[in-house]
């Protein structure tokens, strides 16, 4: 906010961003020009206008945030009008937006333009605000409006303290003419003032500065943040690939013991199926063999006992031959002559004839 002297006259224009183009432009009550003093609701309807004949894009919003600066906009609007009354002189004070307060103020005695627009500490806070909806930025924007407008009523407030001081310097000059050094000393005195704004100005730019770096310094943080989010779930999406691997290599190696106890399964049973059918396998020759030894002694046996019947049929033929021998020796011993056959005839006739017969049957006998 700059304020221009009341000695020089000189016009200081502090003007907003290029998109909005706005000049209030006030006269002193002395040099008779015009004197515009518009409320809030007119100053909105000649923003909207400005934007519209600009033909920017850019879209006023009104937020909670924005109607509470302006609601402090226009309880400061009626203080600048107390002072104004006080002071006897009509000061433009308009308000762009919520974020874009121009108080513009002109010296009575000089009849000066001066259009006081919104720096551009306000102008990034716009744009910011435009550009992110983030509630933190709105709100620091805010503060930083709020800032700028306590900052244009101590820049009303010095510059009508400096009316008063260039008041009373004229006032002095009607009763006493004061020499070249009162000149100078009231010219000190304009410039001491300019340089109070400037410095004043230069503040608010630094306070600016700094809330620009605070944000900067947030968005790094946040991108920071992030980052370091990204890195541990990167981390732990290294970890369980390298837990999933570990457990694909413990899978493999259940599965190839699990084959090897298989086989091993197998060719224990195989090995038992061998020994069975190897014990099988004796078992079977030795049935065969216990088989043919049956066989032999059946035969054996059979042999023996043709042999006995053959050893007795031999007994029987020399014991037969031996009793036909003695059979024809008896039957030799028997042969009587015809006398004695007489003689044997004529004794059976007795009692001992009988014994004689029996004999001889018993011969037969034993012949047959």
């Amino acid at each position: 906010v700059r304020s221009t002297s009341a000695s020089t006259g000189s016009r200081d224009s502090v003007r907003s961003n290029s998109a909005y183009r706005d000049s209030v432009r006030s006269t002193s009550a002395s040099t008779g020009s015009r004197d515009s003093v518009r409320s809030t609701s007119a100053s909105r309807d000649s923003v909207r206008s400005t934007s519209a004949s600009t033909g920017s894009r850019e879209s006023v919003r009104s937020t909670s945030a924005s109607r509470d600066s302006v609601r402090s906009t226009s309880a400061s609007t009626g203080s600048r009008d107390s002072v104004r009354a006080t002071s006897a002189s009509r000061d433009s004070v308009r308000s762009t937006s919520a974020s874009r307060d121009s108080v513009r103020s002109t010296s009575a005695s000089t009849g000066s333009r001066d259009s006081v627009r919104s720096t551009s500490a306000s102008r990034d806070s716009v744009r910011s605000t435009s550009a992110s909806r983030d509630s933190v930025r709105s709100t620091s924007a805010s503060r930083d409006s709020v800032r700028s407008t306590s900052a244009s009523r101590d820049s009303v407030s010095s510059t009508s303290a400096s009316r008063d001081s260039v008041r009373s310097t004229s006032a002095s000059r009607d009763s006493v003419r004061p020499t070249s050094a009162s000149r100078d000393s009231v010219r000190s005195t304009s410039a001491s003032t300019g340089s109070r704004d400037s410095v004043r100005s230069t503040f608010a730019s630094k306070d600016s500065v700094r809330s620009t770096s605070a944000s900067r310094d947030c968005q790094v943080y946040f991108c920071f943040q992030r980052l370091c989010q990204v890195h541990f779930c990167f981390q732990r999406l290294c970890q369980v690939h390298f837990c999933f691997h570990w457990f694909q290599r413990f899978c493999q190696v259940q599965f190839c013991l699990q084959r090897l106890c298989q086989v091993h399964f197998c060719f224990h049973r195989f090995q038992r199926f061998c020994q069975v059918h190897f014990c099988f396998q004796r078992l079977c020759q030795v049935h065969f063999c216990f088989h043919w030894f049956q066989r032999i002694c059946q035969v054996h046996f059979c042999f023996q006992r043709l042999c006995q019947v053959h050893f007795y049929s031999v007994r029987a033929t020399s014991a037969s031959r031996d009793s036909v021998r003695s059979t024809s020796a008896s039957r030799d011993s028997v042969r009587p002559t015809s006398a004695s056959r007489d003689s044997v005839r004529s004794t059976s006739a007795s009692t001992g004839s009988r014994d004689t017969v029996r004999s001889t049957s018993a011969s037969r006998d034993s012949v047959r």
